[in-house]
């Protein structure tokens, strides 16, 4: 969260740039009649197959594959995985010609077309990978602020399933999400008895206190991060469909459902246009409504007050070192995605690279939110340099590319809930942000028609400079 008083957070999107085949006959999508094929990306696993059609071909189509080690395809456009790799697939008629780019992953066991098996993302339990020199010290970086295990998105999350069933009701001081209640006051023991598991990670945060993060099934339906102070639990977040603060709010909930409890709005005083804090005697319950979207709650945190609701959210009253600037680092990338699951679409892939992690401190070096690096290098340069590798481009394509950065928010979940909430950047033709819409990604537009994404890539990096006035400084980067 952001005080009203200081200065406005700066985060800019780049649009993505359009994957276009050099040989397919510009014009319109929707024009009648027009032949083009029903796919011009996609990815199938080995061993499996995917219908090509080329629509509306007067002459006889001709089928051939540029690689059968990789891909076969039929007479009839049937096209078959053969290994892991690339290949392009081709349609000729009438003296024209047709591409689908086809990306074969190699079969790991049923994770069918969920996208490729050897990315990585946060999620381990073991100790995190050290971050950068904190900037403004005079300790040169030796490493990245990175999280590091080899699963997948959807694998090694808790021994306990995630739950799809929004709880009715939940007790007093109580946060249930999904099948997972924990009380404000219960001890670590406690929360691994209610909850009926250990954490799947344990971390510090810029608080000062240690923090369980739940994410049954890894699928970031049921994501849940526990504060503690001296054994006992001090702070709840959470980003879900599924939850329920005592009875005083749910995932859901309208603003007409948080006026009539009590809640107020946190415009006033902090950054927030759809933010809303109910004060009681012993808490602050805070509720996010998803203005850009369905205008519904989708997102809750719980304070006891052990401190006051400024000295919670301020930057500059909180502690941030290595570890925890990698621990931020990853709460970013889980904190999308649990925005994702409740959006709907499909997880992001974490990407297992330091570039934005060297953006953010390249920013809270320079003490200013920016685009392009202090050493010249323009976004393009850094997007082309460090990920067209990773997403194994043809030589003819265009990375599809956007980035989220910002500044002053104190950790991960006040810098994901404000780039959701925030109306003032850049709208597309939806009316929303293009920020919020990068978020929510999971389609794109080749050669005119909106497919699937394959893997919807996210780098992240967090940074943090006690010298200059914003303080904090984070970087989202998606890329396809």
């Amino acid at each position: 969260m952001r005080a009203k008083e200081m200065k406005k957070v700066v985060a800019v999107v780049i649009v993505m740039a359009l994957l276009v085949s050099g040989t397919v006959v510009p014009g319109s999508a929707k024009a009648a009649g027009k032949v083009k094929l029903n796919k011009t990306k996609v990815s199938i696993v080995a061993g499996k197959t995917v219908q090509l059609k080329l629509k509306n071909a007067k002459k006889k189509v001709k089928w051939s594959s540029a690689n059968k080690k990789i891909a076969i395809v039929s007479k009839k456009g049937k096209v078959t995985g053969k290994k892991a790799g690339k290949v392009k697939i081709t349609a000729r008629s009438a003296g024209k010609k047709y591409i689908c780019r086809v990306t074969v992953i190699k079969s790991n066991g049923g994770n069918g077309d969920s996208g490729p098996s050897a990315t990585v993302r946060p999620g381990s339990t073991k100790s995190p990978v050290p971050s950068t020199a904190k900037p403004g010290t005079t300790q040169k970086p030796s490493s990245t602020a990175k999280p590091g295990n080899t699963n997948t998105p959807g694998t090694g999350g808790s021994s306990i399933p995630s739950s799809q069933v929004r709880p009715a009701s939940s007790g007093e001081d109580t946060l249930t999400v999904g099948n997972l209640s924990v009380k404000l006051g219960m001890s670590k023991s406690e929360v691994e008895s209610s909850v009926g598991a250990k954490a799947d990670r344990e971390e510090k945060t810029p608080l000062g206190f240690d923090a369980y993060i739940y994410n049954p099934s890894a699928d970031y339906t049921n994501y849940l991060m526990v504060q503690f102070d001296n054994d006992s639990v001090v702070g709840m977040s959470t980003i879900s469909s599924y939850f329920c603060y005592e009875g005083l709010f749910s995932a859901g909930d309208s603003f007409d459902d948080l006026r009539g409890k009590g809640f107020k709005s946190m415009n006033s005083t902090y950054d927030y246009e759809a933010g809303y804090l109910y004060e009681s005697g012993n808490e602050y319950a805070m509720a996010f409504v998803d203005h850009q979207g369905d205008h519904t709650v989708y997102a809750a945190q719980i304070f006891s007050k052990v401190k006051q609701l400024d000295d919670l959210f301020k930057a500059e009253n909180l502690t941030y070192d290595n570890t925890i600037n990698s621990n931020m680092a990853k709460q970013l990338f889980d904190w999308v995605n649990a925005f994702r699951a409740y959006k709907g679409v499909p997880l992001a892939v974490y990407c297992d690279n330091d570039t934005a992690q060297k953006h953010s401190e390249d920013m809270a070096l320079s003490g200013s939110v920016q685009m392009d690096s202090s050493d010249g290098t323009s976004w393009k340069q850094r997007f082309n340099n460090n990920y067209k590798s990773i997403v194994g481009l043809w030589e003819e394509d265009t990375l599809g590319m956007s980035e989220n950065i910002a500044s002053r928010s104190p950790d991960a979940f006040g810098f994901v809930t404000w780039w959701a909430d925030d109306t003032s950047g850049d709208k597309s033709t939806t009316g929303k942000t293009k920020i919020y819409e990068n978020m929510c990604k999971s389609a794109a537009l080749y050669n005119g028609i909106e497919e699937p994404i394959d893997a919807y890539y996210l780098c992240t990096g967090f940074a943090y400079n006690e010298n200059q006035t914003q303080k904090t400084f984070a970087t989202l980067d998606f890329f396809f």
